[in-house]
């Protein structure tokens, strides 16, 4: 499935996702935007890296709107909120992996270690190693994004079953 993250402002973004066999949906304005690393660019890099098939992105390939993603113009589908409720079961996963890297990419580029908190890695079930190949792996990302102009897009592909599971 191709996905789009569109500099919409200053401090704005939205997510495009083109699922197959669907119309493009749209989550506009998307959440918890950062300057360096967007909250749901981190979702999709996370669900990736981690082979979660079944989080944000996973839900939308599905047929699901993940409660965000909408056909522009349209309000959300009732049939759709309800096939999203069985569908997800990595969604609390990939949103606790998107904050704590977050948290990651912060303290690494401030020098402060541990990158994460031993409490997290045990909860979310990574380890420091993980982590550390996550950062390397959105470091360019990173990069790209801040580089944007408003108006200017990353495109991205989420693997669907080719990812990884663990």
């Amino acid at each position: 499935m191709e996905v789009e993250f569109i500099r919409t402002g200053e401090r704005r973004y939205a997510v495009e996702v083109r699922p197959p066999g669907r119309p493009v949906m749209r989550a506009e304005p998307a959440p918890a935007y950062h300057h360096e690393v967007p909250h749901d660019l981190l979702h999709l890099e996370c669900e990736v890296h981690w082979g979660l098939r079944d989080g944000v992105f996973g839900s939308v390939a599905q047929g699901g709107d993940a409660g965000s993603f909408r056909e522009p113009g349209k309000p959300r589908d009732k049939r759709t909120a309800k096939r999203d409720a069985h569908l997800g079961g990595d969604t609390a996963r990939s949103e606790g992996l998107a904050g704590a890297m977050l948290i990651a990419w912060v303290r690494r580029q401030r020098g402060t270690t541990p990158l994460i908190d031993p409490g997290s890695a045990d909860a979310l079930r990574v380890t420091e190693s993980e982590v550390e190949a996550f950062l390397e792996r959105i470091a360019p990302v990173a990069t790209e994004w801040a580089a944007l102009p408003v108006g200017g897009s990353l495109q991205r592909t989420w693997p669907g079953a080719a990812g990884r599971s663990r």
